[in-house]
């Protein structure tokens, strides 16, 4: 049986596997941003975003079995408005218990949480490595807010236009 609730802190060891796993992908997909680590977050931290009213933190249990988790930060915008939104930080269901709408059914307990807590949008940043999780963000109703980006500047490589410089 299929069920979502609160993380508490007996779900640290759990939550740590599947954040592994997530944290190894990234790391093998960009190894100039992601380092090998044993733990991506402490028992503390992931004790503190529990216990925060900041923080919806839910995991998703199947048959008992952990088999997905969600982080989301209520924050005040940086900008000018300083409305409340939603920061998805992390989304992740095991590889085997992927198809079954487990990430949809999170994903929607947690935007209507964040909705009835005052939230006026839920923002995330995903890597445009991962095709599969920007499909299903886009199947989630989301769009581009703003881009990032990047240029590796580790080799000397000037241009034509700039060799008069």
């Amino acid at each position: 049986m299929l069920i979502f609730r609160k993380m508490t802190e007996g779900d640290y060891d759990s939550v740590d596997a599947m954040m592994r796993e997530l944290h190894t992908m990234h790391a093998a997909a960009r190894p100039d941003m992601y380092k090998p680590v044993e733990h991506p977050y402490s028992r503390e931290e992931f004790c503190r975003r529990g216990v925060s009213s900041d923080w919806i933190c839910i995991i998703a249990e199947d048959g008992g079995t952990p088999v997905g988790f969600c982080f989301v930060e209520l924050q005040k915008s940086a900008f000018i408005s300083r409305e409340l939104f939603a920061y998805m930080h992390d989304i992740y269901v095991v590889p085997a218990a992927r198809r079954q709408r487990i990430g949809t059914m999170m994903y929607r307990i947690v935007e209507r949480e964040a909705r009835e807590r005052g939230a006026l949008r839920l923002d995330l940043c995903v890597w445009s490595f991962n095709e599969d999780a920007l499909a299903f963000y886009r199947r989630m109703g989301l769009s581009p807010q703003r881009v990032v980006l990047e240029k590796d500047i580790r080799e000397e490589r000037f241009e034509h236009d700039c060799a008069h410089m």
